[in-house]
């Protein structure tokens, strides 16, 4: 599965299953009664265990992250070997595929990068050269200056052109 044998830490999702959801149901119902209770519109929890299916031959760490919301209960779960507690490592890892994922539609929305609608592959492979180095150079862009500035949150739909 991993080379875990090689000294090599690994991160994935894994899709949920009845074995696993049996294991986080009760922290999962703690934290809507929380939610409820609150009156907040979000209330997100952490919980850590071990599973191992029956065709790894051992037990590994899993990382739950357990949402409640007005519109239910979302679960997702991470296995991992790496040993951060389960609310520092949801935050430092999938806070930044979360991001990632962000930053891949505003790339399509804002800049029509997934649009291929030459002929030819070579022609539509360089517009998505030119829509990424355009993207890069906003995200240098936003990184160089004051975080105060109205320029360290823009957007190609929200910068001011001057």
């Amino acid at each position: 599965m991993v080379r875990e044998n090689q000294g090599i830490d690994y991160v994935f999702g894994f899709a949920g299953n009845e074995v696993l959801h049996t294991l986080t149901r009760a922290a999962a119902d703690a934290i809507a009664v929380q939610r409820a209770l609150s009156g907040k519109d979000k209330v997100r929890g952490f919980m850590a265990f071990r599973y191992g299916a029956k065709s790894w031959g051992k037990e590994r760490r899993f990382v739950a992250r357990i949402e409640a919301t007005t519109k239910g209960i979302d679960v997702r779960y991470v296995v991992t070997s790496l040993r951060a507690g389960a609310s520092i490592f949801t935050r430092r890892f999938i806070a930044r595929r979360g991001n990632a994922e962000n930053f891949i539609k505003l790339h399509k929305s804002q800049l029509a990068s997934d649009r291929t609608s030459c002929r030819e592959p070579k022609a539509n492979q360089f517009r998505l050269i030119v829509h990424t180095a355009a993207y890069w150079l906003m995200l240098a862009m936003r990184r160089a200056v004051p975080h105060r500035s109205q320029l360290s949150y823009a957007e190609f739909d929200t910068m001011p052109f001057v």
